[in-house]
């Protein structure tokens, strides 16, 4: 099978955008991942916040999007932390 240029290109541009929601922990992402993903990987990791914040009676009240939003908002001021960690300064 032989491999064209185009084929591997594809490939390696796809990869970055399905590695940003693979595999994200909430406890332990950092600022600095949050903000280098793309609109959907944000809003993935919010959704996956929220669930693992479901506890906090305020997260719980917001929707995906708003902790997504929250969540940028954090990391901008606090961009060296864990997200987690930035959400509750």
């Amino acid at each position: 099978m032989k491999l064209t240029l185009t084929a591997v290109a594809f490939a390696l541009l796809a990869a970055p955008s399905f590695a940003d929601t693979a595999k994200v922990d909430p406890a332990t992402m950092m600022c600095k991942n949050l903000m280098a993903m793309d609109a959907k990987g944000m809003m993935d990791a919010g959704a996956m916040m929220k669930d693992a914040m479901k506890a906090d009676a305020k997260m719980s009240a917001m929707s995906a999007d708003d902790v997504s939003k929250a969540a940028e908002a954090a990391c901008k001021a606090h961009p060296d932390a864990k997200v987690m960690d930035a959400m509750k300064m």
